[in-house]
């Protein structure tokens, strides 16, 4: 069955979504608990805390603690710029795609073909979970790769599971 993914209303929230459940995956797959934090969401409240630990250095006012809170300073903004340029990067081309893509889920498993057509098939066997969010359908293999949709295809996704006896790797709240 093939599953449309169109994510031209809620790009950020379905991607910081699954980008979220992607980098927690292990946990997920050891608890079965899904954290539902924005990953960019997560990467501020970093940046604030580090910044306030950071600062507190400057109570002490030497100038050990004073080049310490501007390397701390310096590196915080790094990751942070970091995050921020990949999030622009993947936006720039995800809208060169018109935020659309589409995967399609058969006997064979999971296919992909929206980057570049390369065309990406994971059995059934590597796919280890797939999780319902808030906003998003996460895809979870064993390898690197993750896919996700739009929650507006969970029936789609739901039928393709029951038709393909899968229901096992469902995980949701």
């Amino acid at each position: 069955m093939k599953i449309k993914c169109d994510l031209t209303k809620n790009y950020f929230k379905v991607y910081g979504e699954a980008l979220n459940i992607a980098h927690h995956r292990y946990q997920v797959f050891k608890t079965h608990k899904i954290n539902y934090l924005n990953y960019y969401l997560k990467v501020i409240l970093n940046f604030i805390i580090i910044l306030l630990l950071s600062s507190l250095l400057l109570i002490f006012k030497t100038n050990e603690c004073l080049i310490l809170f501007t390397i701390f300073l310096t590196m915080n903004l790094i990751i942070l710029l970091s995050h921020i340029i990949r999030l622009i990067t993947i936006y720039i081309y995800h809208h060169g795609k018109h935020f659309k893509g589409e995967i399609i889920l058969d006997e064979e498993g999971l296919t992909n073909q929206s980057y570049y057509d390369i065309k990406i098939t994971f059995n059934w066997s590597k796919i280890k979970a797939i999780v319902i969010g808030k906003h998003s359908i996460t895809f979870l293999t064993d390898t690197p790769f993750y896919f996700y949709v739009s929650l507006s295809e969970k029936n789609k996704v739901m039928a393709s599971l029951e038709e393909y006896n899968h229901k096992d790797l469902l995980l949701s709240r």
